[in-house]
Parts: C-alpha cells; sequence; structure tokens
C-alpha cells in the first residue's frame, strides 16, 4: 500500500474478503492517509489484519535503490507473504483485485 487515499476502498476490499472465509490479511503499508490508517489500525485491532511495515530503502546523494526495485518491489512482497501464510491457501491480489468463486454458499 502506497500513498493510498481511498478509506472505503479498503472496508470493501476487506469485508468481501472476509465475507468469502478468509480470516487474515497481511498487508504490506508504505504509507496513506490518516483516515486510512485509522481503518487499517482498527481491523489490526479486531486481529483480522496484520500491518506488514514496507518503507523505502534508504537512499543518499550518489544512489537512490528504490528507483531500482520499484518494479520488482511488489515481488518481494510476494514472496515474504508466502513464508508467511504457513496455511494450505492463501491469495495474493492487490486493494482492486476479488477472487470471486463460482459456486458459493453464502451470498454477501
Amino acid at each position: 500500500m502506497n500513498w493510498f487515499t481511498d478509506w472505503i476502498r479498503i472496508i470493501f476490499f476487506l469485508e468481501t474478503w472476509r465475507a468469502q472465509g478468509a480470516n487474515h490479511v497481511f498487508l504490506y503499508y508504505h504509507s496513506s492517509t490518516n483516515n486510512v490508517r485509522k481503518v487499517l489500525d482498527n481491523y489490526g485491532k479486531q486481529g483480522f489484519v496484520t500491518i506488514i511495515p514496507w518503507p523505502s530503502l534508504p537512499k543518499n546523494s550518489i544512489v537512490d535503490p528504490n528507483k531500482s526495485v520499484y518494479r520488482l518491489a511488489h515481488s518481494l512482497a510476494h514472496n515474504d507473504c508466502i513464508l508467511r501464510i504457513g496455511s494450505e491457501f492463501g491469495a495474493l491480489v492487490d486493494i482492486d483485485e476479488l477472487i470471486i468463486p463460482r459456486h458459493v454458499k453464502k451470498s454477501f
């Protein structure tokens, strides 16, 4: 999550996954508005979300490694998440992605 501002989308995303049976979400956090952070902290207190800090790498006047890893940072986060999941099933998705099963017993 990088410079995220849409707190309503966060609620929709998390509640949709919860309605489909997700019991935990790992969220990789770089930055957001205060309202988004309040929403995330609330889900963290519920135990539904673990917020993983994902800051920029240190830079200096000569080298800025963030420019070269920008397009690869999601791959690093995906690998870290796979190691953290520790369950039989998991999904690696962005905030704007939902997986809707074809055959569900539960409507939402």
